[in-house]
């Protein structure tokens, strides 16, 4: 995979993510809240990207749902 397969998450996908997990489980479009979850332990930086979209599943349905929709 390289940088190029990459699709930032849209503001449509981010409205089906609320709808799966609620609106107070996303953080969606809000740079500052997103900054905290920016970072990640992946050795290849051409890997490494800022968070577009940080979701808080609260069951395994909810991940599974989350899942299929990525």
């Amino acid at each position: 995979m390289t940088s190029a397969d990459y699709s930032p998450v849209s503001p449509e996908i981010a409205e089906e993510l609320k709808a799966i997990v609620g609106p107070r489980h996303v953080v969606y479009g809000d740079p500052e809240k997103l900054d905290a979850y920016s970072r990640d332990e992946v050795a290849e930086e051409h890997y490494a990207h800022p968070a577009d979209c940080l979701v808080r599943p609260g069951s395994a349905d909810e991940v599974s749902s989350v899942v299929k929709l990525a």
